[in-house]
C-alpha cells in the first residue's frame, strides 16, 4: 500500500534508560517521551530505541558507530549523489539525509545487500557502507554498496515523488531508481569498474537466456527481481538509442507528471515523444527493448 505524506501531532513514548526518538520531519530527541509536531508533510518513519545519534553537515546518523574517515567518505559520496541528481533532474537538493542502522531481529545476514528509504531517512548497514566507500580500490562488493546507497537516494524521486498504483508500480519505483544508481556508478567509478559490475549483476548468461514480460504488456505477475535486474536495462537501452541529453529531458518531464496513480506504458511513451524523442527513434527502441521478451543482446557495455 502506498501512503501519502502526512503532517503530525504525536506524543511518542518509549521505554528504556536513555531512548532516542526519531520521526521523519523532526530532529532526533533523547527522551522517554516527547511531543512531535510537523506542519510540513513528510513520509512517515519512526526509529526508536536505546542508541546514540550524531549530526554532521550532510548527514544525521542514527545508531551508527563509524570512524571519522568513514563519516568523511559517506558525506563526500552523499554530496556528489545529491548534486548529480539535482543537476540531472533540475530539482533542488533534498533535505539533510538521515541514515539509520538496520536493526537485526533474525539471522546476522538478514538485511545483507538491502536497504529501506522513507525520505529523508535511509536505513541500511552503515558500517559496511563506510568501509566500502573509504577503500581506494573497490571490489564488486564495494561498488554494490555504493549502488545500494544511490538506489535508495533515487527513491526520493522515483517511488516517493512519482509513483504508480498500476501493474507498473515497480517500474516507476524500483526500475527507475536502479537505473539512476547505474548512472551514479558510471559517474563515480572507473570505466573498468562500471563495466565489470554491469556484466556481473545484469548481463549474465543466465539473464540472457531467460524470458521477461515485454514492457508494454506488464501485468500484476512481474517477478520482483525483474524490477531490479531487467527493466533498468530497458531504460539503459532507451538512453543508448536517444542519447543522454534527450533521456534526461524525458526523465525531467516524467518526474513532473501531475497524475501519480494511473501512469503506465502509454504514458511513458507519450511523455517520451513530447520530450523531443523522434518517433522513428522510439519505434526502434520499442522493436529492440519493449516488444521483446529479452532485450539484453542490444545492451552495449561501455557506451
Amino acid at each position: 500500500m502506498l501512503y501519502p505524506k502526512v503532517k503530525y501531532d504525536l506524543q511518542i513514548r518509549c521505554s528504556g534508560e536513555q531512548p532516542v526518538l526519531y520521526i521523519n520531519g523532526s530532529n532526533p530527541v533523547q527522551a522517554q517521551e516527547h511531543l512531535f509536531q510537523n506542519q510540513e508533510a513528510d513520509h512517515l518513519l519512526l526509529y526508536l530505541g536505546d542508541y546514540s545519534f550524531k549530526e554532521t553537515p550532510s548527514v544525521i546518523y542514527l545508531n551508527a558507530e563509524i570512524s571519522k574517515v568513514g563519516e568523511a567518505a559517506i558525506e563526500a559520496t552523499v554530496d556528489r549523489i545529491q548534486r548529480y541528481y539535482a543537476e540531472t533532474l533540475a530539482v533542488p537538493e533534498h533535505k539533510k539525509l538521515v541514515m539509520g542502522k538496520l536493526f537485526s531481529i533474525g539471522r546476522p545476514d538478514q538485511y545483507s545487500n538491502w536497504a529501506l528509504a522513507e525520505y529523508p531517512a535511509i536505513l541500511m548497514d552503515i558500517e559496511q557502507l563506510a568501509y566500502s566507500l573509504g577503500k581506494p580500490q573497490k571490489a564488486l562488493e564495494d561498488i554494490n554498496n555504493l549502488r545500494i546507497l544511490a538506489h535508495e537516494m533515487a527513491h526520493q524521486y522515483w517511488g516517493l515523488t512519482l509513483r504508480s498504483t498500476t501493474p507498473y508500480w515497480g517500474f516507476y519505483s524500483e526500475s527507475l531508481a536502479e537505473y539512476f544508481s547505474l548512472k551514479i556508478l558510471k559517474f563515480m567509478c572507473s570505466k573498468a569498474e562500471d563495466e565489470a559490475y554491469l556484466n556481473h549483476r545484469y548481463l549474465t548468461e543466465r539473464s540472457k537466456s531467460r524470458t521477461f514480460q515485454p514492457l508494454h504488456e506488464l501485468d500484476g505477475d512481474v517477478r520482483i527481481r525483474d524490477w531490479y535486474y531487467y527493466y533498468p536495462m530497458v531504460l539503459l537501452g532507451l538512453e543508448q538509442e536517444v542519447g543522454e541529453e534527450k533521456m534526461n529531458q524525458f526523465l525531467k518531464n516524467l518526474l513532473n507528471s501531475t497524475d501519480h496513480s494511473a501512469i503506465s506504458y502509454a504514458y511513458f511513451r507519450a511523455t517520451g515523444l513530447q520530450s523531443g524523442i523522434r518517433p522513428e527513434a522510439w519505434a526502434r527502441f520499442e522493436a529492440r527493448y519493449v516488444q521483446t521478451k529479452n532485450c539484453l543482446e542490444w545492451i552495449v557495455v561501455g557506451q
